[in-house]
C-alpha cells in the first residue's frame, strides 16, 4: 500500500487500484495521521485538527465513526487505538513523504523530486493543521530542488540549469539560493552582464521586502566582478577550495576557549595546536575565532574535507600559502623549504580522515621557525610537538531550571537564541518558552552544530514543537546552507563522516556502546561485544579518537565511556542494521541482572537493609532499558529476576511511578513461564508500591497472590512476609481486628527464623494495629520492642521508623516529652538518608506534638510540608493519613488560629523542601520546655 502526501491526499492499494477515502473529514483524519505515521496522535487534537476552533458537541462520536470507515477502507491493522487516541501504521517505504526524505538523503534529487504530484496536501490545505505542514513540505521540496541544481552545477551543467533557474526566481524571487545560483550559472556561461544583473534584480526585490543582500550574495558580486578564479567552472579530479583568508564566522561564547589556544600559540615552545572533538561541537568555528583574534584576516584556511587522498594534502597547503609546486621535485619538499621563511599562522581544517600525512604537518612545523599551526580533527594527530585541546559542548541548563533568569547567560541557550532570531526575528526567550528551549539544549548535549539546527526550526516548529520532536534528532536537525559543506547540513551526515574513518572492528563496537544508557566500564563493554569484537580495547582507543565516545573516570579512577545522546541515537541505528541488535541487549539484560544482584548482596549484609544503592545508581538508565528489552522480547525469566530485586531500589529512591509503571505491567499476567518464586517476589514489591501509592486495593490483591503462591511452593518465611505486608494493609484499610490477626500468625515464624527486619515490620504493625483498636499498652509494647529489634541489627534506618511509631503511640498516652525525644533520634536518620516514607511520619507526628505543647505555627507548616511528602510519594497515601493524622492536628491549630493565618503557614510548609522541613522540626522540639504533663492523648 501507498500512502501520499506530496500532492492530493491518495492512497494506493497493493492492486495498484486507488482506495476511496470518503469525504472532507476522513480524508483530514488520514492526513493529519500520517504527517505523525507510527506516533499515537490524541483525541484533543484529531479534533481540533479536523473542526478547528467549532467542534460540535458529538465530535468524539464522530471521530470514532470517521476511524471506523477509514479501518475498513484501510484494513483493519492500520488505524490503530493507542493512548491517548489513534495511530496509522506504515512501514518504510509506504509514506511518499519518507520516500522523499530518504532519496534527498542519498543525493537522488531526481527520484526524490519526482514523487511530487502537486502542492503538497493539495485537497486539505484549507484545514489550519495542514498550512504549516503543507508549507514545510514545499521548503523541503525547494531545498531539494536547490540541492539538484548545486549538483548540476558542481558537474558542469550550468548551461542547462541557466534557463531553468530563470522560471524559477520569477516564481520565488526573494529566495537567495536561487539567485546566487543563478548569478553563478550565467557567470559560468560567460555571460557576466547578465549576471550582475541578475544581482541587480536580486537586490530590488529583496528592497521591497525591506532587505539587503546577504554577504553571501554581495560577496558574489564582487567575485564575479573580480573574475575569482575560485567561480571557475569544476575540473574533473580538482580538489577542494581553499582560501588564504579565514571566512567570516560568528561565535557566541568560548571566550576563555580562544584565549587559552591563543595564550598557547603565543608560547615559544608551542607552535602546534590540535582541536579534537566530536563534530559538531564547532571546533572550525573556535580555530577561525583564535586566527582572527591573533593575525586579523591575515591567516591562512586550507579546508580538508573534500580531499580524499593524503598525497594531495601537501599541494593543498601548498596553494593556499601560494607556494608554486616545481616540476620534477615533490612538493612535500618544495613546501618544507617555503615555510622557513615564512611567519604565518597556518588554519587546517578537517583532518580526521588524512591522518596518514600528519607527518606533513610536523614538518612545517619543524622547517618554519614562525609559522604557527591550528588544526582541527576529530583525532589527534600524534605528534611530538602537537599539543591537543580537547573543545567540549557549551555548557547547558542544569536540570530543573527553567526560568529566563536561570538560563539566559548559559552559553547553548544564547547561541539557541541567536539562531532563532536569525531565521525568526520576532524570536525571544521568555518564561514561557524557557524550558522548552532548556530541554532542548540539554536533549541535544550542548552541541553548537545540533543547536543551530534545532533553532533554524523553531519558525516551523516553535520551541514547545520542538522539544516534543527532539526524539527524533537524526532526522530532524537538518539545515539549508549551500554554504556549508554537506556533512555540515545535518547531524546525521557529521556523525556519518566520523564513522567512516573507523574500521570493521571499532564499527561494531561504536553500535554495541549504544547500548549502554549510562557511562559503562571497559570489562561491561567486553561483555556484551563477546565474540564479535576481537580487540574492545583497541576499538575503544579508535572511538576515542574519533570523538565518538567519551572516557571519565569513577571514584575510584577507572574509566569509565559513555556516549552524546546524539551520537548514540545513531549508534543504535547501526546496531538495529547490523542484525546484532537482539543478542546485544540480550548479554546487556543478563550484566544488568548481575549488577543488580551485586547490589542486592551489599544489602543483605547491610544492617540498614539497603546495601550499596551507588552500585545501581550508576547504571540506573541501563536497568531501565533491560526491563524494557525483556519485557518487549519475551525474555520473562529475566524480567521477574530483574523484579524480583529492583523493587527495593525504586522504594528507597522514591521512584515510586517507576515501579508501578513496571511492576503492573508484568504482575498482570499469570504467565506459566515465570518461575513461582520470583513471580511472588515481584508480587510482593508491587504490593509495597501500591501501598505507598494509597491504592489499597491492587496493594492488597498483589499481597494476597504472594501469600498464596509462597505456600503452594512451601516458603513459610515468605509467606510470613507477605502476612505482614497484609496486617499494614489491613491496618491502612482501617481493619485493624484482621491486621493483628495477620501479625499474630507473622510474628512466631519470624522470631523462629531470627528474621529481625521483618519482625520489626511486624511488630510496628502489631502495634499500629492495638492502637487502633485502642489498646495503647500493647501498642507501645511492641513499639519498643521494634525499636530494640531493629537497633540490635544496627538498621539505624528501621530503628528510626519504629521511632515514629513509638512516639506517636507516646504522644496520644499524654507523654509528649517522650515523643518529642524519640522525633529528635529518629528526624535526622529520615533526613540524612533522604527516606519520604520515613520523613512524611516524622513530621506529622512532630506537627502533632508541637500542637499539643501550642506551638501552633511550625505545626501547622510541618502539616503542611508532611502533605507534600506524602505527593511526592503518591496522592493516595494522604487520603490513606488525613482522617488518622490530619484532620485531629488541624481541627486543634484551627481552634487556636484565624483560618487565614493557618492556611498561609500550611501553604508555606508545602513548599519547604524535605531537609528544611527535618530542621525546622528538629530546632522547635528541642526548643520547648517540655514537661510530663496529663495524658491527654489516653
Amino acid at each position: 500500500m501507498e500512502f501520499r502526501l506530496l500532492g492530493p491526499l491518495e492512497v494506493v492499494g497493493d492492486d495498484g487500484a486507488p482506495v476511496q477515502l470518503g469525504g472532507k473529514r476522513p480524508r483530514a483524519l488520514l492526513a493529519l495521521l500520517l504527517l505523525h505515521a507510527n506516533e499515537a496522535v490524541s483525541t484533543d487534537r484529531l479534533i481540533d485538527g479536523i473542526w478547528s476552533e467549532s467542534p460540535p458537541a458529538s465530535a468524539q462520536g464522530a471521530l470514532q465513526v470517521h476511524v471506523h470507515a477509514l479501518r475498513k477502507a484501510l484494513g483493519p491493522d492500520r488505524i490503530l487505538t493507542r493512548a491517548p487516541g489513534y495511530l496509522v501504521r506504515t512501514v518504510p517505504g509506504e509514506l511518499d513523504v519518507d520516500r522523499f526524505e530518504q532519496l534527498v538523503s542519498e543525493r537522488a534529487f531526481g527520484d526524490a523530486l519526482a514523487l511530487w504530484r502537486g502542492p503538497a496536501l493539495a485537497d486539505v490545505a484549507d484545514e489550519p493543521f495542514a498550512q504549516a505542514e503543507a508549507a514545510r513540505l514545499e521548503e523541503r521540496r525547494l531545498a531539494a530542488l536547490e540541492e539538484r541544481i548545486d549538483a548540476d552545477l558542481d558537474a558542469g551543467r550550468h548551461d542547462a540549469v541557466a534557463a531553468e533557474l530563470e522560471a524559477l526566481v520569477a516564481t520565488e524571487p526573494h529566495r537567495e539560493r536561487l539567485r546566487g545560483q543563478q548569478m553563478l550559472a550565467l557567470y559560468r556561461a560567460g555571460r557576466q552582464t547578465d549576471a550582475l544583473d541578475a544581482y541587480r534584480e536580486a537586490r530590488a526585490a529583496l528592497d521591497e521586502l525591506g532587505l539587503e543582500p546577504s554577504p553571501r550574495l554581495r560577496r558574489l558580486e564582487q567575485q564575479i566582478l573580480q573574475h575569482d578564479p575560485v567561480l571557475a567552472p569544476p575540473t574533473p579530479g580538482g580538489r577542494g577550495r581553499e582560501t588564504r583568508v579565514a571566512p567570516p564566522v560568528e561565535l557566541l561564547g568560548r571566550q576563555l576557549e580562544v584565549a587559552a589556544i591563543g595564550a598557547l600559540l603565543d608560547r615559544g615552545d608551542t607552535r602546534l595546536v590540535t582541536l579534537t572533538g566530536p563534530g559538531g561541537t564547532g571546533k572550525t568555528s573556535l580555530a577561525l575565532a583564535v586566527a582572527r583574534d591573533l593575525c586579523g584576516t591575515e591567516a591562512v584556511f586550507v579546508d580538508l574535507g573534500p580531499v580524499s587522498d593524503p598525497g594531495l594534502v601537501a599541494t593543498s597547503i601548498a596553494k593556499a600559502l601560494a607556494i608554486d609546486e616545481e616540476p620534477g621535485r615533490p612538493v612535500e619538499e618544495t613546501l618544507s623549504e617555503a615555510v622557513a621563511e615564512l611567519d604565518r599562522l597556518l588554519v587546517i581544517d578537517n583532518f580526521e580522515h588524512l591522518l596518514e600525512a600528519a607527518g606533513l604537518v610536523g614538518a612545517i612545523v619543524d622547517s618554519g621557525p614562525r609559522m604557527r599551526v591550528v588544526v582541527t580533527s576529530r583525532a589527534p594527530l600524534r605528534l611530538r610537538s602537537e599539543r591537543e585541546y580537547q573543545v567540549r559542548p557549551l555548557p547547558v541548563p542544569e536540570p530543573g531550571a527553567a526560568s529566563v533568569g536561570e538560563i539566559c547567560d548559559v552559553e547553548s541557550v544564547r547561541l539557541f537564541v541567536s539562531r532563532a532570531q536569525a531565521v525568526m526575528p520576532g524570536f525571544e526567550l521568555r518564561d514561557e518558552n524557557a524550558p522548552a528551549v532548556a530541554g532542548i539544549c540539554r536533549a541535544l548535549d550542548g552541541l553548537p552544530l545540533a543547536i543551530e539546527l534545532a533553532a533554524a526550526r523553531v519558525r516551523v516548529l516553535g520551541p514547545e514543537g520542538m522539544a516534543q520532536r527532539i526524539g527524533q534528532r537524526l532526522a530532524l536537525l537538518t539545515r539549508r546552507a549551500p554554504d556549508l559543506p554537506e556533512r555540515q547540513r545535518s547531524l546525521r551526515a557529521t556523525i556519518e563522516w566520523s564513522i567512516r574513518l573507523l574500521d570493521e572492528d571499532s564499527r561494531v563496537a561504536f553500535a554495541i556502546v549504544g547500548v549502554f544508557a549510562s557511562p559503562a566500564s571497559l570489562a561491561a563493554i567486553e561483555h556484551v561485544a563477546e565474540h564479535r569484537v576481537a580487540d574492545v580495547p583497541g576499538a575503544m582507543e579508535a572511538l576515542l579518537d574519533a570523538a565518538l565516545v567519551v572516557s571519565d573516570a569513577d571514584p575510584s579512577g577507572e574509566p569509565r565511556f559513555r556516549m552524546l545522546e546524539t551520537i548514540r541515537d545513531y549508534a543504535l541505528e547501526e546496531l538495529e542494521a547490523s542484525g546484532d541488535d537482539g543478542e546485544a541487549r540480550d548479554r546487556h539484560l543478563d550484566l544488568m541482572i548481575a549488577t543488580v544482584q551485586r547490589w542486592d548482596a551489599s544489602r543483605r549484609d547491610d544492617p540498614n537493609d539497603r546495601g550499596d544503592m551507588g552500585i545501581v545508581d550508576a547504571v540506573y538508565p541501563d536497568v531501565v532499558g533491560a526491563l524494557g528489552h525483556a519485557s518487549a522480547s519475551g525474555a520473562l525469566e529475566q524480567e521477574f529476576q530483574l523484579l524480583a530485586t529492583i523493587w527495593r531500589y525504586w522504594r528507597w529512591r522514591g521512584y515510586v511511578e517507576d515501579a508501578h509503571h513496571h511492576l503492573e505491567a508484568a504482575t498482570g499476567s499469570e504467565d506459566p513461564r515465570v518461575p513461582r518464586l520470583a513471580a511472588a517476589d515481584a508480587l510482593l514489591g508491587a504490593s509495597v508500591i501500591e501501598l505507598i501509592r494509597g491504592d489499597l486495593g491492587r496493594a492488597g490483591s498483589h499481597a494476597e497472590r504472594a501469600a498464596e503462591s509462597y505456600g503452594a511452593v512451601d516458603e513459610p518465611l515468605l509467606q510470613a512476609k507477605a502476612f505482614t505486608q497484609l496486617a499494614s494493609i489491613a491496618n491502612a484499610s482501617d481493619d485493624p481486628g484482621r491486621a493483628l490477626a495477620l501479625c499474630e500468625r507473622a510474628v512466631p515464624v519470624l522470631r523462629a527464623a531470627g528474621e529481625l527486619d521483618i519482625l520489626g515490620i511486624a511488630l510496628m504493625a502489631t502495634a499500629e494495629s492495638a492502637r487502633r483498636l485502642r489498646d495503647l499498652d500493647r501498642a507501645r509494647e511492641a513499639a519498643v520492642e521494634a525499636v530494640e529489634v531493629r537497633a540490635s541489627r544496627g538498621n539505624t534506618r528501621g530503628a528510626g521508623f519504629a521511632r515514629v511509631v513509638l512516639a506517636d503511640i507516646e504522644g496520644r498516652r499524654g507523654d509528649h516529652a517522650a515523643a518529642a525525644q524519640l522525633l529528635l533520634q529518629s528526624l535526622p536518620v529520615a533526613s540524612e538518608l533522604g527516606d519520604l516514607e520515613s520523613l512524611a511520619p516524622n513530621l506529622f507526628v512532630a506537627a502533632a506534638t508541637l500542637a499539643a505543647a501550642d506551638d501552633h505555627d511550625p505545626a501547622a507548616r510541618l502539616l503542611g510540608a508532611a502533605e507534600a511528602a506524602l505527593r511526592r510519594m503518591g496522592a493516595g497515601r494522604l487520603e490513606m493519613e488525613w482522617d488518622d493524622y490530619f484532620a485531629p492536628v488541624l481541627a486543634k491549630l484551627g481552634a487556636a488560629m484565624p483560618g487565614d493565618e493557618l492556611r498561609a503557614r500550611y501553604d508555606a510548609g508545602l513548599g519547604l523542601s524535605p531537609e528544611e522541613a527535618a530542621g525546622l522540626a528538629v530546632d522547635r522540639l528541642g526548643a520547648v520546655e517540655w514537661s510530663r504533663q496529663d495524658r491527654v492523648g489516653a
